[in-house]
């Protein structure tokens, strides 16, 4: 019976350990630049930014 709960014990600490350690790397991988809107202050990433010269803005609107 001991050495049951023993097998059961190291094959749950091991599915938790893949299953954080998957959770771990997507997290890492889906990290994206920010930048600060120049009239608002907002940081967004900056694939949905709009740029002007050096210039960063969250909307079309605070673009001009």
């Amino acid at each position: 019976m001991s050495q049951l709960v023993l097998i059961l014990g190291i094959v749950g600490l091991t599915f938790l350990y893949f299953l954080y350690k998957r959770k771990a790397i997507s997290q890492k991988g889906s990290s994206e630049e920010m930048v600060k809107c120049v009239t608002c202050g907002v940081n967004i990433p900056k694939s949905k930014a709009f740029k002007s010269g050096d210039n960063w803005f969250c909307s079309e609107d605070h673009k001009k």
